[in-house]
């Protein structure tokens, strides 16, 4: 009991939500090829997007995996990846 008085608050007060953030370093289509390619949902996809972006092979790696679907090389470049 004297753990719970101590934690809880003591008067009512309005605590404001702060909302994540939804902005995408790429575009959406990016997702939908490594989430097929990896054949994941796309919540996956976008996490395993984020592990290829930290190191410049992993880059590499994500702009070949484009690439190996069929994007052209221009747009891969206006991503960055090669």
């Amino acid at each position: 009991y004297k753990v719970y008085t101590s934690i809880l608050p003591k008067k009512k007060q309005w605590l404001r939500y702060i909302k994540g953030d939804k902005k995408m370093d790429y575009p959406k289509w990016v997702y939908e090829i490594v989430a097929k390619d990896m054949q994941v949902s796309m919540r996956e996809a976008v996490s395993a997007v984020e592990m290829y972006d930290i190191s410049h092979g992993g880059q590499a790696e994500l702009g070949d995996i484009l690439l190996k679907y069929g994007v052209e090389d221009k747009e891969v470049r206006k991503l960055g990846l090669i």
